[in-house]
């Protein structure tokens, strides 16, 4: 039987459910709106928010540093672990006839392959070819790993010129390292950036065994200095992280409707916002920077975003002044 009283209990488990869920609904719809309007501020801004932002402007192939790299992946990949065996064997000297002639043949072999890589190189222009798909996260770890390939044959061919006393040549060999690291920072996303990083470490330590080796002739060591000093610059980490933001806002679009909610889209963006603004302060100047400290409340995907970042700037840093102590030392060595 229904009383007086059961129906006012009932009737106050609907206004209950109904103002809830109309709590939730204006929580929802708040959130939208305020996603929206930063996405907005960062667009009317000029920001890449997207990833059709992140697609570089189409130049003809012939041109493009990273068309002709592109080009010569399948002969790189042929070749990478020949080189990479060689590059184990002149290590550490002093080298064995035996050693140094079985590097020589892996080089001699890749001759064809080293000449189109400095071809490649010497092109005016360099324009990323990343098309970033959706979910595209393995796409992102293996674009630019013939990169990889390629520097080691440079390395390669480097380390044979020291062993025979061709100081020439090596310069000319961390030369083109430095310029292919240089160029690749170009490319989107902070992965990126850090393998950048990774390409320019083969020009350092190429450079390193070069300064060790012995005298080196005052002409060989002005041009291995103006090699190796745009690797001090490191102002290009802010862009970087512009470039990541997009990214993020792509991803985080991805995700189901009710863990957006909760992931914290607005702090991540306010973690972008200091290290873009950090990084440019910090690395205005050729140079290591200081450390990246965060005021964000590092909740959500902020939490990882800011070991990203952290990363990012440890490598920066690291770099930059492992090429700062080599041009020291090269300006000693001079003297």
């Amino acid at each position: 039987m229904t009383t007086p009283l059961t129906r006012i209990r009932l009737w106050n488990r609907r206004w209950f459910l109904l103002v809830n869920l109309g709590l939730l609904l204006a929580i929802g719809l708040w959130w939208l709106l305020s996603r929206d309007a930063a996405v907005a501020r960062l667009r009317a801004a000029g920001e890449p928010t997207c990833y059709a932002d992140l697609v570089a402007e189409a130049i003809p192939s012939e041109a493009n540093v990273a068309a002709g790299l592109r080009d010569l992946a399948p002969k790189l990949k042929q070749g990478e672990v020949a080189v990479a065996d060689a590059l184990d064997l002149l290590d550490k000297g002093p080298f064995k006839e035996k050693q140094v002639e079985q590097a020589r043949q892996v080089l001699e072999q890749n001759a064809e392959t080293l000449a189109a890589v400095r071809l490649a190189i010497e092109r005016p222009r360099y324009a990323s070819l990343l098309k970033i798909a959706q979910g595209a996260d393995q796409e992102l770890i293996d674009y630019g790993n013939h990169l990889r390939s390629a520097a080691r044959l440079l390395s390669l061919e480097g380390r044979l010129a020291i062993v025979d006393g061709k100081t020439d040549k090596a310069v000319d060999a961390v030369a083109a390292l430095a310029r292919l690291g240089k160029l690749y920072e170009s490319e989107p996303v902070v992965i990126n950036r850090m393998k950048a990083c990774a390409y320019q470490n083969y020009a350092i330590d190429l450079g390193k065994r070069l300064v060790e080796s012995g005298h080196l002739p005052k002409a060989d060591a002005g041009r291995l200095d103006a090699a190796l000093a745009p690797l001090e610059d490191r102002s290009g980490l802010a862009e970087c992280f512009r470039t990541e933001r997009a990214y993020f806002l792509e991803k985080y679009k991805t995700l189901p409707f009710p863990g957006r909610m909760w992931l914290g889209q607005s702090s991540s963006l306010r973690l972008f916002e200091e290290a873009i603004a950090e990084a440019s302060n910090q690395f205005a100047k050729p140079g290591p920077g200081g450390t990246f400290s965060t005021k964000s409340s590092l909740t959500g995907l902020a939490s990882l975003s800011a070991q990203m970042i952290r990363s990012a700037w440890e490598s920066e840093n690291r770099t930059a002044t492992e090429v700062q102590e080599l041009r020291d030392k090269l300006a000693e060595t001079a003297q």
